[in-house]
C-alpha cells in the first residue's frame, strides 16, 4: 500500500507541474515555460516504478485467490479515493485558517495587513519558510516605538530576504542575503533597488516569478550537487561582463551596444540578465533624455536540465579551445530565458537552432504565427479571411490615418500561412553563439514591431483611431495600406498613389540583426489599365508627350516621391509603418 501511495503521490505531482489548463497546449513544446525534457525524464522514472509494482502485483495474482485478491484492490481503491478527498478538505481548511489568523491579528484590514497576506500567500506557493517580527524585537513598547512596522523574513536554503513594512502598508527597506556570498556582490546590490521597486509598485506576481527563477536554480543546484555547475554559470557571467566592458572601452554607442552588439547587463536577483533589444522610441528617449530603457526584451543566463548530457566550461571562454578537464558534465545546460516571451516564426527558429546545435523534440503541429500574434494583442479584430484597423501616424506636425488591410494571397500562394510558436527559453553552449542568437531574435523583434504598428494599440508613435466599420463614408475617404508578409524577412505595403491611378508598393525588408531597408518598388502601369481605360489614356498622354511639358521629368509624382534612403532612414528611426507612411 505505501508504494501505492507514494506512486500516486508522484504521478499527482508531475500532473500538477505539467498544469495543462494555465500552460495551453500551444506552449507544451522544449522551448516553452515547462521544462518537457526534464518532465519527461521524471515521467519516464515514475513509469518505471509503476512497472516494477505491476510486475509485482501480476506474480501476487498468479499466486493467490483471484476473489481475494479483487477485494483487496477495491479496497485500496476506496481508500484512495477517500484520502484524496481529506486531502482536498484539509487544504481548504488550511486556507481557511491562514484567512482567519489574518484577520485575527489585523481585524481592521489595514493595508499593512494586505501586503502580509500577499507576501505569505507568496511564501506559501514558493515553499519558502516565513515568519514575522516587530521591529525592535517584537515586544510592545518596540513596536509603539517603530510606529507598527513589521518585518517579515522568506527563506530558503540559499537566500534569505528581509521586507521591512511600515503599518501603512508601505514596503520601507528590502535586503536579500545569500548563504554564499555570490561574486560581483556590489554590482548585485542593484537587483536588491531593483526587488524593492517591484515590491512598491505592488506587482506581487513579478515578484513571484523572479523567487520562482531562483528556487528553480537552488533546485537544479541540489538534483545535481557538482560545484562546477556553478563555477560554470560564473564563468559565463564573469565573460558576458568583461565583453560588455570592452564595447564600452571602445566608445560603442549604447544604441549599437543594446542593437549590434553582446547587448547591456543587469544583475537581477535570479541572476545576471542582459538586454538585447529595445523598441527605437525607448531608445530615442534613452539618448536624448537620459531616461530609463524601457519596455526591453531581455535574456537571463542560467541553467536548465536537458534530455542528453552537456558539456560545461569551467574556464573561461575568452580563453580558447578548454582542456578536456575544464569540463563538467551534466545533462545539464546553458539556458537563454526570454522576457517577456517572443513570439517567433518557424524560419527564424530553426535558424537559432542550427547556430546552437540543438535538436527539439518533433511537433506534429505549429500554429500560424500571425495567429499567436493576434492571440497576444486583443486589439486585432479579425473580419473574415482579413484584419482591418484604422490607425493615426503624427509626422511633420501632421496627423494622417490608414485603414490597414492584412492580405493572406502571399501565404495562399506558398500553400498556406507562416507558423511560429511562443519560446521562452532557449539553449546555448558558449559564449561566441550569444551574439549571432540575438541577431536573429532582434530581426524577428524588429519585424513584430512593424507589424504590430499597423494592427495594434501598444504599437509606438500610432494609435488605433476608430475600428473599422461596414461601409462608412469617414471610413472610405481614409486610405487603405494592403499588408502582405513573409516573417521575419520582409514587409510589403500596398496603397494608392496620392494623386494618380497607380499603386504605391513599399518594401521593407529587415536584415538579420534588425537594420531595417526600405525600398519603393516600381509602379506597374497595368494597375488598373484593364478596369479604366481613362487610366490608360492618361498613361498614353504622359508617353507622348515632349519632356519637359509635364515637367521635368515627365512625371511630377515620380520626382515627388522621397528616396529609398530617405524612407530607410526614418524606418530604422521609428520602426512604424504608419510613421514611415505618412512621412
Amino acid at each position: 500500500q505505501s508504494e501505492l501511495d507514494s506512486i500516486r503521490s508522484l504521478f499527482t505531482r508531475v500532473f500538477d507541474s505539467l498544469d495543462t489548463d494555465n500552460v495551453g497546449a500551444r506552449n507544451l513544446h522544449p522551448l516553452g515555460e515547462l521544462n518537457v525534457e526534464k518532465e519527461r525524464n521524471t515521467f519516464s522514472t515514475h513509469v518505471a516504478q509503476i512497472q516494477s509494482i505491476l510486475e509485482s502485483f501480476k506474480d501476487l495474482s498468479n499466486t493467490q485467490d483471484s476473489k481475494g485478491l479483487n477485494r483487496y484492490l477495491k479496497q485500496l481503491q476506496e481508500r484512495a479515493n477517500i484520502t484524496a478527498q481529506i486531502d482536498k478538505f484539509k487544504h481548504s481548511l488550511e486556507e481557511c485558517q491562514t484567512l482567519a489568523e489574518s484577520y485575527i491579528s489585523h481585524p481592521t484590514a489595514s493595508k499593512q495587513s494586505v501586503v502580509l497576506a500577499r507576501l505569505n500567500k507568496v511564501s506559501k506557493t514558493l515553499k519558502l519558510d516565513s515568519y514575522e517580527l516587530d521591529e525592535g524585537g517584537g515586544d510592545e513598547a518596540s513596536s509603539e516605538t517603530n510606529n507598527g512596522a513589521i518585518n517579515l523574513s522568506l527563506s530558503s536554503r540559499t537566500f534569505v530576504i528581509d521586507i521591512c513594512i511600515t503599518a501603512t502598508g508601505d514596503i520601507n527597506t528590502l535586503t536579500v542575503q545569500h548563504v554564499e556570498a555570490p561574486e560581483n556582490i556590489k554590482e548585485r546590490a542593484d537587483a536588491d533597488a531593483e526587488l524593492l521597486r517591484i515590491l512598491r509598485d505592488g506587482d506581487f506576481a513579478q515578484f513571484e516569478m523572479k523567487l520562482r527563477k531562483l528556487m528553480d536554480l537552488e533546485q537544479l543546484f541540489t538534483n545535481y550537487p557538482n560545484q562546477g555547475l556553478k563555477k560554470s554559470l560564473a564563468v559565463l557571467e564573469r565573460d558576458v561582463l568583461e565583453v560588455h566592458q570592452q564595447e564600452v572601452a571602445s566608445g560603442v554607442s549604447v544604441d549599437r551596444i543594446l542593437l549590434q552588439q553582446h547587448g547591456i547587463p543587469e544583475y537581477q536577483i535570479e541572476g545576471l540578465s542582459v538586454h538585447i533589444f529595445a523598441p527605437a522610441l525607448s531608445v530615442l528617449k534613452h539618448m536624448t533624455q537620459g531616461s530609463k530603457l524601457t519596455n526591453t526584451t531581455s535574456v537571463l543566463l542560467s541553467l536548465r536540465e536537458t534530455s542528453r548530457p552537456m558539456m560545461l566550461p569551467l574556464v573561461s571562454h575568452l580563453q580558447g579551445q578548454p582542456q578536456p578537464q575544464d569540463y563538467v558534465i551534466e545533462r545539464v545546460g546553458y539556458n537563454l530565458s526570454i522576457h517577456p516571451p517572443l513570439t517567433i516564426a518557424h524560419g527564424a527558429l530553426q535558424r537559432i537552432l542550427a547556430l546552437t546545435g540543438c535538436n527539439i523534440s518533433p511537433m506534429s503541429h505549429f500554429p500560424s504565427f500571425y495567429q499567436l500574434i493576434a492571440e497576444k494583442n486583443s486589439d486585432l479584430r479579425p473580419q473574415s479571411r482579413a484584419w482591418r484597423v484604422v490607425k493615426s501616424a503624427t509626422a511633420a506636425g501632421a496627423v494622417q490615418q490608414f485603414a490597414f488591410v492584412f492580405s493572406t494571397a502571399v501565404h495562399q500562394q506558398r500553400g498556406g500561412s507562416e507558423t511560429g510558436l511562443v519560446i521562452r527559453h532557449l539553449a546555448v553552449s558558449h559564449l561566441r553563439q550569444l551574439l549571432p542568437v540575438y541577431q536573429v531574435l532582434r530581426q524577428q523583434l524588429v519585424f513584430n514591431e512593424l507589424f504590430a504598428s499597423c494592427f495594434f494599440l501598444s504599437s509606438q508613435g500610432s494609435s488605433v483611431t476608430m475600428a473599422a466599420s461596414s461601409k462608412s463614408l469617414e471610413l472610405e475617404r481614409i486610405p487603405s495600406v494592403e499588408i502582405a508578409c513573409e516573417a521575419p524577412q520582409s514587409l510589403l505595403a500596398t496603397l494608392l498613389h496620392p494623386t494618380e491611378l497607380s499603386l504605391v508598393r513599399l518594401q521593407m525588408s529587415v536584415a538579420v540583426g534588425g537594420a531595417i531597408t526600405v525600398q519603393l518598388l516600381p509602379r506597374n502601369k497595368n494597375d488598373f489599365s484593364e478596369e479604366n481605360p481613362v487610366a490608360m489614356q492618361q498613361e498614353e498622354e504622359e508617353e507622348a508627350a515632349p519632356e519637359g511639358l509635364l515637367g521635368s521629368p515627365k512625371n511630377k509624382s515620380e520626382a515627388a516621391m522621397p528616396s529609398d534612403a530617405y524612407l530607410t532612414q526614418i524606418a530604422n528611426k521609428c520602426q512604424s509603418v504608419p510613421i514611415t507612411l505618412a512621412y
